[in-house]
């Protein structure tokens, strides 16, 4: 039987009241009048108000684009989705209640329709300005990070805050020795494929540590841990970066000729520091500030003075808590700072092929001029001397002794007026 259906609309006041009869050969036409008189008689109609179905129409679809806009705008873009296909869904079984239970036909067309277009355009908008953002971040740090650092920060951005706030850093400077003598000596194309062979392995050794390298100045180097992801222990870091970097300086001096002279001293400082964008509106460096940035500066000096390789202040070695081949160089007093500052000299890890009890001798022999035993301690050291002829810390200290007596307790000061 071939079925067709016939509409008769009725007015009810201010509604419109539809009844749907299905007509065909095979449907008698008493039946068709049957139907309609039942429809009419038990009031069974799909209705649909010109004024307040209209009017509800409206109200749901603003009600739908505005919960998919807040959706789009706020949640991630798995939970946005599902938050869409919840909104939608309950629309349509809503829809599917007005017409089943009371009746009323509710056009789900134009609610849905608009739901989608609001959704589909704010979640594409979002898509381009946050993959925007991920590539300007991106291509900003990929010159100081290491990848997995800079996919950390996207991945959550709350740990990275374009404003400086204040931080706990292990902050590194390293120097090559002599650099200034070298640039009168050497034609300036030799000068720069060396430093550009030098800072390569040694920015390539601080991102393999996870480090963040601030400015490459000259042939000097600054770097830090602590920023702008947290890391465990940024002190033991910092110091397991500077021991890798003169590893891979002694790699060059055996694989290029031009290394074979070329020496590097590096100073870090352990403490608090403004880390951020820092810098003018049309300028500006990711970086660290403060008196611990300076400190680590200054530390780098000093290896020069003490002719040592690695410089660390004693809260940088106490938070490492590695096991370090390392010794008390004294209290320093650095330009720019009263406070004195205790610095410790890292020769590098136990069972690297360093002679341990060396560095724990001199270290007896302060204990001893701590203690004013300064005999004792001056017989420390000329045997300390006698083993290592060229230590200049230990032949330094003997020097100084001279300024200790037995029975008054004495501290080392080193005092310096220049950087």
């Amino acid at each position: 039987m071939q079925t067709s259906y016939v509409t008769i609309a009725a007015e009810d006041g201010a509604n419109a009241v539809t009844e749907v009869t299905p007509t065909g050969g095979d449907f008698p036409g008493v039946e068709i009048h049957a139907n309609a008189i039942d429809n009419v008689l038990r009031g069974d109609f799909v209705r649909r108000s010109r004024v307040e179905g209209t009017a509800e129409e409206d109200t749901v679809a603003l009600v739908l684009v505005l919960a998919i806009s807040l959706a789009a705008a706020y949640l991630s873009p798995l939970w946005s989705a599902a938050t869409a296909l919840w909104v939608i869904v309950g629309f349509s079984a809503y829809a599917q209640y007005r017409l089943i239970d009371d009746g009323v036909l509710i056009d789900v067309v134009l609610p849905l329709a608009a739901a989608l277009l609001t959704y589909t355009m704010l979640a594409t908008y979002r898509y381009v300005i946050e993959d925007s953002e991920k590539r300007f971040v991106r291509g900003a740090f990929e010159h100081y990070l290491n990848p997995e650092v800079i996919a950390s920060v996207l991945d959550d951005p709350r740990g990275l805050r374009l404003s400086g706030e204040r931080r706990h850093l292990a902050i590194l400077f390293a120097d090559i020795v002599n650099f200034t003598s070298r640039t009168e000596r050497s034609e300036p194309e030799r000068l720069v494929a060396l430093l550009n062979a030098y800072m390569t392995e040694m920015t390539r050794t601080i991102f393999d540590c996870l480090g963040v390298v601030d400015k490459l100045m000259g042939d000097g180097i600054m770097a830090f841990w602590g920023a702008p992801e947290e890391i465990e222990n940024p002190a033991r870091a910092a110091i397991d970066c500077a021991l890798k970097m003169l590893e891979e300086l002694a790699h060059l001096r055996k694989r290029d000729e031009r290394f074979a002279d070329v020496d590097i001293g590096i100073g870090i400082a352990t403490g608090d520091a403004i880390v951020g964008n820092l810098g003018s509106e049309r300028r500006f460096d990711y970086s660290a500030v403060g008196d611990t940035v300076n400190l680590a500066s200054r530390l780098e000096g000093l290896t020069r003075h003490f002719h040592v390789h690695l410089l660390v202040n004693r809260q940088t070695l106490v938070e490492a808590s590695g096991n370090y081949c390392a010794r008390e160089v004294g209290l320093v007093k650095v330009k720019g700072k009263e406070q004195l500052v205790p610095i410790v000299d890292v020769a590098g890890r136990a069972g690297d092929g360093i002679d341990a009890t060396f560095y724990e001798r001199f270290n007896r022999a302060l204990e001893h001029i701590r203690n004013g035993e300064a005999t004792s301690a001056n017989t420390m050291l000329r045997a300390l001397s006698s083993e290592a002829p060229d230590d200049a810390l230990v032949n330094l200290y003997l020097e100084k002794i001279v300024e200790a007596t037995d029975g008054q307790p004495t501290e080392m000061v080193f005092e310096f007026e220049t950087k």
